[in-house]
């Protein structure tokens, strides 16, 4: 039952004109609400993916994670922007 309420949540989800959003779009909403779990969120997953190659990728893992950050910096300062 819970999981068919999320679903219908995420088909029914409008933007102010009253159209359909996207999946991008609802990203997008989720991270402008919440941007430290955000960042936090892609913390732990880039020290996982170090975790489980053995820190192979690690210089490239670390550019990825600033480079997540600053976009999320980015969406949540917004300069009033809307997509």
């Amino acid at each position: 039952m819970g999981v068919a309420r999320v679903r219908a949540t995420m088909t029914e989800t409008r933007d102010p004109g009253g159209f359909p959003m996207s999946i991008v779009d609802k990203v997008k909403q989720m991270l402008g609400q919440h941007p430290d779990q955000a960042k936090k969120g892609t913390e732990k997953a880039g020290d996982m993916f170090d975790e489980r190659t053995g820190g192979k990728h690690a210089d490239r893992v670390d550019k990825v994670q600033d480079q997540a950050g600053n976009y999320i910096d980015r969406e949540d300062g917004g300069g009033g922007r809307q997509s």
